[in-house]
């Protein structure tokens, strides 16, 4: 299997990864919610899903795919993960494709990955929110198509470091504020630490207790030369 092939089938069991997340835990009744009319159910958007990969499907044996709607979610489920692995199957072998896989991954697969998005939006309408996950460090394992797939890490936040510019002090501050962030079962403190930079009333910069010179130089941590930058510290306590 050439690159680009192994690049489809890794993409293949990201989508049903995110997926059994999206569906993992959700409410009995959650194959039929439906919050307005208009809006596919949970079973609707997976068995349009399916049908998007037998479009897929179609560029590597030809013909036409149009599945008929299921009694059940779970039955859905069960025949999206059927066609799965018939078109992993396909990827793997030595079929020509129609198609390029660029083209083949900007169309049909792209599409389906946008409707487990909107999977994880219902479950939060329903009062069932997914939980939050880097899927950077997600055990996703190109061999299991299945709807066995691996849980959450429980290590996998990061620390991160944002720097964002701020509007200018115009009076004596010193600004700080710690705020917490409840994710699933872990938590983040977001440190927000303001540099401090006093200016007179005529605008001219002077020496103050933050450790500015007072002849308008910088203050030797600051990356800015205005002094105006917030740095914000997301660590996992």
């Amino acid at each position: 299997m050439d690159d680009k092939r192994g690049m489809l089938r890794h993409f293949l069991a990201t989508l049903v990864y995110r997926t059994q997340k999206a569906l993992r835990g959700a409410p009995t009744d959650f194959g039929s919610f439906v919050p307005c009319d208009g809006v596919r159910s949970p079973a609707a958007q997976i068995r349009h899903m399916t049908s998007v990969l037998g479009y897929a499907r179609t560029f590597f044996i030809g013909g036409r795919y149009s599945p008929e709607p299921l009694q059940s979610l779970e039955a859905e489920v069960a025949r999206f993960h059927e066609i799965v692995a018939d078109l992993a199957r396909c990827i793997d072998s030595d079929a020509p494709l129609s198609v390029s896989p660029e083209q083949l991954l900007q169309g049909p697969l792209a599409d389906a990955l946008t409707h487990t998005g909107q999977i994880a939006l219902l479950r939060r309408l329903a009062g069932s929110p997914v939980r939050p996950e880097n899927f950077v460090y997600a055990a996703i394992d190109p061999q299991k198509l299945g709807s066995e797939q691996a849980k959450r890490r429980s290590a996998e936040l990061r620390p991160i470091s944002v720097v964002v510019r701020t509007p200018p002090i115009r009076a004596a501050q010193t600004t700080s504020a710690v705020r917490s962030l409840e994710i699933g079962r872990g938590r983040q403190s977001l440190l927000v630490a303001q540099h401090h930079r006093r200016i007179d009333t005529r605008g001219a910069p002077r020496g103050d207790p933050a450790g500015h010179a007072g002849d308008g130089r910088q203050h030797q941590d600051c990356a800015d030369e205005s002094c105006r930058v917030t740095r914000l510290e997301a660590v996992q306590e």
